[in-house]
């Protein structure tokens, strides 16, 4: 009998630890200062005329707090640091910022930008190579219309994932973006990242207000097939989207 009281608790530990790991992974993104999408007049859509919202987004093969140099010269900080403390900084950690929490107003297009000074290998799950959700379900690359990239020429994704619930719009987008070509990742490093990163571009339609979360997909983290690490922690490669 007493084995299986001890299997009880071990299970209750087990799942009060991974609620506490949620719960303060949430807090974690909610300290985070959101980036507000900035309203730059109206678009014509099968829904009518609604507002055009942007957002912009980078991705690093590391933390830009370890060159600090880059940030000074472009004028960036990651926004993460800027608001927690941070005592030991995962320096060496692929990261998006300058902030992972993204706020849009309801019923609006939203066009989102995203540099890319990251190289890549392989997606694990061929799935998220194509351009989905997105007006007509394309992207631009550098101004070059794309509906997929390979799955090795992919660096990361900007993979939106709605909750079902019948409180909120069903949402999900997904983008693969375009790996900087390993040859050039290093040539002529702007402060060691490289000079010029690869600019995607792609527009989707938000409804009703909901709050949703996204993520990369693309395995760029630690441990089992590197989806540890930043890949689990809010303001790296993860963070909220919500509609308001």
């Amino acid at each position: 009998m007493n084995r299986y009281v001890v299997a009880i608790v071990v299970i209750l530990v087990g799942a009060g630890l991974v609620t506490a790991t949620g719960v303060a992974l949430n807090q974690l993104a909610d300290y985070q200062p959101p980036q507000h999408a900035q309203a730059k007049g109206t678009a014509s859509t099968p829904n009518g005329v609604v507002p055009h919202v942007f957002l912009h987004l980078d991705t690093f093969p590391d933390s830009p707090d370890g060159h600090p140099q880059w940030e000074k010269e472009h004028n960036y900080h990651l926004d993460r640091n800027a608001s927690i403390p941070v005592t030991t900084p995962h320096l060496d950690w692929v990261t998006y910022g300058p902030t992972t929490n993204l706020v849009v107003p309801a019923h609006s297009l939203v066009t989102i930008t995203i540099d890319n000074y990251d190289g890549g290998e392989t997606l694990l799950n061929g799935f998220y190579h194509n351009v989905r959700g997105t007006i007509n379900n394309q992207m631009t690359v550098n101004g070059k219309t794309e509906s997929s990239i390979p799955s090795d020429q992919v660096s990361h994704t900007f993979t939106i994932h709605g909750i079902p619930s019948n409180k909120q719009p069903w949402l999900f987008v997904n983008v693969p973006l375009q790996k900087i070509p390993d040859k050039i990742e290093s040539a002529g490093a702007d402060f060691g990242y490289p000079p010029h990163p690869n600019v995607i571009t792609f527009s989707f339609m938000v409804g009703g207000p909901g709050h949703y979360v996204w993520q990369c997909e693309y395995p760029c983290g630690t441990t089992y097939n590197g989806f540890g690490g930043p890949m689990m922690t809010h303001g790296y490669m993860n963070g909220n989207f919500d509609v308001v």
